[in-house]
């Protein structure tokens, strides 16, 4: 005769279906989580997670009897639970039991390590992603959190920081490389080189090398990622490229307007169109007033002229000034340009700050000042001269409403490269921008 079945002794076939159900379950509320954001998306969730709950209810863990099991169901309510917009202490102690069941189940680690990163406690989300890694060295959602987290860790001075950073690239690069084709493991390579551009000041390459990582992970994403075109707007705007920073914010806040991203391409709109409309309008400056602003600007340079850490100091370069209408598109390389502050134009960030000026044959133009912060603004007024050595230049544009607005601008990416009033100006390094705060 077979044996009578018990709360104890449950068909495996009935408690492996209740297992694969809820894992499909959740893979739902991870579609839910990434691409619901109306107005009800807290309700929905955790509607979802109460679906889960009461689905793991009907199989009480005291009536399990095989460790593995038990765990598996451990994790599935602790992973379920973690879904909260908030920490939820249930969650941690449903994983935390799971994983002293079985220590080597790598998904309860990587869940755990979730938790505590919503708890911010970030030496412990270390750890359980680590401890992930030791059970799976190939488990690129380990790979991809630790790499975020290692971004996060306060660290007391700028090597420990910096030197989080690369390790953090190499696990995003890492994840990638375990598939190519995941978006996910793009994306966050790409914020790798993102927040190391913008927190430690390192070359510019690296916003080129995560603006081709955001184009990986949109080519191959399932579903549209409203980060995604934030933080990719973010680096377009930073670079005035500002109509592929408006697209992308607009196209942000379609897809979730609770960030707000409207918001930003609207403040990039208004500054572009009166930007263009003040150079249009030569400042709104009258005619007399302008003569006497420019007749003091130098068409020549008479004396000489010392830029900081500049290539003269070992070897003689000639230069010649040329005004803005005869610089060309990119590097001018040996020109000088003489010119003088109209105003400062404020915006939204900070950097690059941005100047009207005017030169010795009344053109107007933009002047841009990158790895620089707001505090300059107060130091250059109306009226400073500036030499500007190697102009670089570019034609920004916007269409808004059927009509195009552009206009010149000068960037200066290396503050040595300008004098204000025949003075360097000391460099003053440029806060990082907020890119996002979801984990991601």
């Amino acid at each position: 005769m077979e044996p009578a079945q018990t709360e104890s002794t449950q068909p495996v076939g009935e408690l492996q279906e209740l297992k694969d159900h809820i894992k499909e379950q959740l893979t739902a509320l991870d579609l839910l989580d990434r691409t619901y954001f109306s107005k009800d998306r807290n309700r929905q969730i955790k509607s979802k997670i109460d679906e889960i709950v009461s689905a793991l209810d009907t199989k009480p863990i005291e009536f399990v009897q095989a460790k593995r099991d038990k765990a598996d169901l451990l994790y599935l309510r602790g992973k379920a639970l973690d879904y909260l917009p908030e920490y939820s202490k249930s969650a941690e102690e449903y994983l935390s039991k799971s994983i002293k069941l079985v220590p080597g189940k790598y998904e309860s680690w990587d869940a755990l390590g979730h938790v505590y990163w919503k708890k911010r406690d970030l030496t412990e989300a270390k750890r359980c992603f680590e401890g992930s890694l030791e059970q799976n060295q190939g488990n690129k959602d380990a790979l991809r959190h630790l790499s975020m987290v290692l971004r996060m860790i306060e660290e007391p001075n700028n090597e420990a920081k910096k030197k989080n950073y690369v390790e953090s690239i190499q696990l995003a690069t890492k994840a990638v490389s375990l598939d190519l084709g995941d978006a996910q493991s793009w994306y966050v390579l790409g914020n790798a080189h993102l927040t190391n551009f913008f927190v430690n000041g390192i070359n510019v390459s690296e916003l080129t090398l995560a603006l081709k990582a955001y184009t990986q992970t949109e080519r191959l994403q399932a579903q549209p990622n409203p980060d995604l075109y934030y933080n990719r707007a973010t680096i377009f705007e930073y670079l005035e490229r500002y109509n592929e920073a408006v697209r992308d914010y607009q196209h942000a806040h379609s897809i979730d307007p609770n960030l707000q991203a409207d918001q930003r391409a609207e403040k990039i709109v208004d500054f572009v169109v009166q930007t263009a409309t003040l150079i249009q309008s030569k400042g709104r400056m009258k005619s007399q007033k302008i003569g006497q602003m420019v007749k003091s600007i130098p068409s020549t340079i008479q004396q000489a002229v010392s830029f900081p850490a500049s290539e003269e100091q070992t070897q003689k370069v000639t230069y010649h000034v040329a005004a803005l209408n005869q610089l060309q598109s990119g590097e001018n390389r040996d020109t000088i340009l003489s010119a003088k502050i109209v105003s400062h134009l404020p915006k939204e960030q900070e950097v690059p700050l941005c100047f009207l000026v005017v030169d010795f044959k009344h053109n107007f133009s933009v002047v841009s000042l990158y790895h620089t912060n707001k505090s300059l603004a107060q130091d250059i007024k109306h009226g400073d001269e500036i030499l500007l050595k190697n102009p670089d230049v570019i034609f920004t544009s916007l269409e808004f409403k059927g009509k195009l607005y552009t206009y010149q601008t000068v960037k200066v990416t290396d503050i040595t490269q300008i004098l204000v009033n025949g003075q360097a100006l000391v460099s003053k390094q440029a806060q990082s921008l907020a890119v996002t705060s979801a984990f991601v």
